[in-house]
Order: structure tokens, then sequence, then C-alpha cells
């Protein structure tokens, strides 16, 4: 006798990865695999692609800077090749002349502050020096006088309208005059407080109450992971300037980038993964490893152990998408991987194929420059790679594998014979799918392919009467018949098709059997 089939219902990957869990202990909301699929409240969301916008660099692009001037049209974005060379490529195109060499290597770190009178961009760089940058002042090199004079920096922030600037393989912070970006500068040593030696990487300014206010804490990081955090005003005065506290995040990745302040929260990227200071301060990473990256942090301890001496690390919150981006170097084998935080759930995801060296939010928007001597802005178009002329790019494939399900059967063997995905989207995707069984999953290929509004008419363009009509957004379901035998399944998937294709939900046939 035939055992009658039965339906299940397989939610959306609003969740994010699970890598902690075991394949069948996952939330029916978690995925294993979530590539290029954005985890949204309701539904996982295919990303955006990206477009040049500045190409002909010459060399590969490792800075890109954001000049943000009293008048808004006086803004500028700059980028900075591998042989230091600054172009403004604020306008956009494909011809750009060199202003000024600010470096050897291209890797920058900059601040934007403001004088009584006037708005300045302050880089530095090894062996590069001090720069400012104002619009009647072109390029500027500055020489500090002071304690300051002669070093090189390898990090520079702002703190209580203070510049700090960090020497390069040092444990001395240099500081200015309140509201100044020249002229004197005092030194401020840490060695004394440093219990695992190393220097000084970066320094930042922790806003906890998402305020800008007295209150903001003084925070440095150094290579073997201790995070300092003073609090007051004056620098110069020791009742004004108290140590908080010291505490260690593990080892940090190369460069002075893998940080980024999301809200009142000062993220920080370490051996532990992605460390929200106001966690680690009150004791819950070392007593309940509560850290941000929990889930995904199997794999990128991996990711971490071996490219964390790398170029390439770099950490941003992009509002205007809602997440934060944690960017990892380039893979041995050549590919890009990164990762995604939802900024309204915390659910993670990761992107590929988007060749980042450095990136830099502008107007909410993301640029970011390229080996290939261009740079892009990103999380726009539906495709990667579009054209200055508008010229379509690669598809943007999004792959996805949910958790394994026994569907409340366990120790039955099950044959699953049909899957229904559904998707909202404005133009039909390309679907692939397969159950996989027994732990063991490949992805199949699909067919790049986007048809914007297909078989439908649009409103004001096609004529009444003849065919139906629809809005921009609709309801797309495919029935395909599927192949598999075993006690666990779990849909795997790879879809193409406009940006923004919201992956609904699937339901799932299959005929229960036995236990054999």
């Amino acid at each position: 006798m035939t055992t009658p089939a039965q339906m299940a219902n397989i939610q959306p990957p609003v969740g994010g990865l699970n890598w902690r869990k075991p394949p069948i202990e996952l939330d029916p909301r978690e995925a294993l695999h979530l590539e290029n699929i954005l985890p949204r409240p309701a539904s996982g969301e295919l990303r955006h692609g990206y477009k040049a916008y500045a190409t002909n660099l010459g060399k590969p692009v490792m800075s890109i800077m954001s000049y943000r001037a009293a008048a808004h049209p006086d803004d500028k974005l700059f980028a900075v090749t591998s042989d230091g060379s600054v172009f403004d490529v604020t306008a956009g195109g494909d011809t750009f002349t060199k202003m000024e060499t600010i470096g050897s290597d291209g890797i920058v770190s900059h601040v934007n502050s403001t004088t009584t009178d006037k708005s300045y961009l302050c880089v530095v760089s090894p062996g590069g020096g001090y720069w400012t940058y104002e619009p009647t002042e072109g390029w500027t090199k500055q020489d500090l006088t002071g304690d300051g004079a002669g070093k090189s920096f390898s990090a520079i922030f702002k703190w209580k309208d203070r510049l700090w600037l960090i020497e390069d393989g040092s444990t001395k912070a240099y500081y200015l005059g309140v509201g100044a970006i020249k002229g004197d500068a005092s030194m401020f040593d840490f060695s004394p407080i440093l219990r695992r030696g190393g220097h000084l990487v970066y320094g930042a300014n922790w806003t906890f109450d998402a305020g800008y206010d007295l209150s903001d804490y003084f925070v440095l990081v150094t290579t073997q992971g201790e995070v300092i955090v003073y609090e007051g005003t004056n620098p110069s005065e020791a009742d004004t300037f108290q140590l908080k506290g010291v505490w260690n995040v593990g080892a940090v990745p190369e460069g002075s980038r893998s940080y980024t302040h999301f809200g009142g929260e000062l993220m920080l990227m370490s051996s532990l993964g992605v460390v929200p200071m106001s966690r680690l301060v009150n004791g819950q990473v070392a007593n309940e490893y509560d850290v941000a990256s929990s889930k995904i942090q199997p794999v990128l301890e991996g990711v971490f152990s071996t490219y964390k001496r790398q170029f390439g690390w770099e950490m941003t919150t992009i509002y205007d998408q809602a997440f934060l981006l944690l960017k990892t170097p380039q893979t041995n084998t050549g590919s890009y991987v990164y990762y995604v935080m939802s900024t309204q759930t915390g659910a993670w995801a990761t992107i590929t194929n988007m060749p980042m060296s450095c990136t830099a939010v502008v107007d909410e928007k993301l640029f970011f420059g390229s080996p290939d001597g261009t740079v892009y802005q990103g999380f726009v178009e539906d495709t990667d790679g579009v054209g200055l002329d508008g010229s379509e790019g690669m598809a943007i494939v999004g792959r996805y594998l949910g958790g394994f399900q026994d569907f409340e059967k366990p120790g039955f063997n099950k044959k699953f014979t049909l899957c229904r995905p559904f998707f909202v989207s404005e133009g039909r995707p390309s679907v692939s799918l397969k159950i996989a069984t027994q732990y063991s999953a490949m992805f199949p290929t699909v067919q790049a392919k986007k048809e914007p509004y297909a078989n439908e008419a649009l409103f004001d363009t096609d004529k009444w009467n003849q065919c139906q009509w629809t809005g921009g957004v609709n309801t797309y379901t495919y029935l395909s018949g599927v192949n598999g035998l075993g006690f666990y399944g779990a849909l795997v998937m790879a879809f193409t098709g406009m940006a923004k294709t919201q992956f609904a939900s699937a339901t799932l046939m299959y005929q229960p059997g036995g236990v054999l």
C-alpha cells in the first residue's frame, strides 16, 4: 500500500547563517549557506550589483577618502593608488590627472576635521608624512613641531576636538591643540599600561550613547589585542584624562581599518570575531562569548587565522543597505568572499564576486577601489560590473542551502518528489534547485538571465482589454520535480534575477517510508 504524500513548508532564511549548530539543529529560518542573499526581516533578498565610477587610474586603488566640506558642492572623493598617487574622482569618468603623491604604497589613514573657519581632510601614512587637503589650499604637507616633529605616523583619529596621530610601530601617540590641524604635537606614551607588548594600531572615539558629548571614551587598540580605554577631556592633565581600563580582544588583523561605528556601538574585528565594545567592557565576551559574529565564528576564525597578516581587512556600516560589511582579504585562490550582518536583525550572510581593495561610504552610498585601478559604486544596478556606458555586467547568483530537517519524522526514510519556491520580484527570476539528503550538498547550475516584467503588461504602456497589466512587483512560483531519498532533507537552490528579488518561502512534497 502506497503511503500518502505529505507537504512541508520551508521558511525564508531571515535568521541568516548558523555555523555553530549541527546541520539538523538549525532553526527553520537559518541557513548553512547564504551567498549573495541578504537576510531581511521577512525574506531572503538578492543583493544589488556594482558599476564602474572612475576608471583608468593605472594601478590598484588602495584607499578611498571622502572630503566633507562646509558647503556640499565642495565635497570631494579621492582615490589613492598603490604608488601613493592621489586622484580626484568626485565626478567619475575615465580620464584623470594625478594631484599629488602622499605615500609609498597608497595605504593611508584619514579623518575630516574642522577649524574655526575651514574644513580639512587630514591624512597620514608611514613614510608618506602628514598631509591636509582644503579646496583653497590644495594638498599641503604639514610639518608638525614639538614632540611630533620628524615622526612617521600610521593612523590618525579625532577625539574631543583634538587630532591624535599614532607613531608607526610605536606605543606613542601625539595630539594637537583643540581644533588645530597643525602646529605643536604633544606626545603621550602608553607603554607603561601595556602588558602584552606590541605597538599601537589605531584609535577611535567610542560614543556609547549614540551621541557626541563629554562622556565619549578614548579607545586605542594594539597589535596584541589590548584595548585601552580612557575618559576625560584634556590629555595634558592627569586628573582630566584617566584610564578606565585595559581589555584583551585577541589578535587583531593587519591595518587600521578593522573597526566601525554602528549607532552608539564601536565594533572591533579580532580573533574572537566582531566584538561590540560595550559587551567587551561588561564582561559578556569573556563570560558568555557574546560577540556579534558568534553564529559564523567557526568559519570566520579559520579565515582570520589564514589571512590576518594580509592587507584587506575592513569594516564599515552601510545604513542605506541596512547592513554591516566585514571585508576580508582576497583569498589565495583569487576569489572575493565577504560577510554582511543585518543591522535590523543581526543575521549574517556572505557576498561574493565584488573585487574590493578598500571602501568608503559617501552620503550613504558605498564606493570601493579595486586591484584593476577602478573605483566602483557598490550595491547599485542589477548586475556586477556595469560599465561607464551602462553596458550590462555579470549576473548575480544567489545560493541557498537550508538546514537539514527530519520533518518531524526522525528515523524514517523519505522520498522527496516536488518542490515549489515562491519569489517576489519586479521580474521573473531564473531558478535551479534540488533536495540534498544525508548532509551532502552541491549547488546546481542556474541560467543567468533577468526578465523584467516578463510576460506581464505595463500600465500606461500596453493596451487595455488585450492583456492583463500588473504593478511593479509580482509573485512568481516554480513547480520543480526533485529526486532524493534519505532520512534528512535540505533545500539547495541557486537563482538569479533582478536585484531585490525576494525568496519568500517554499513548499516541499515527500513520501514517508520505513525505518530501513
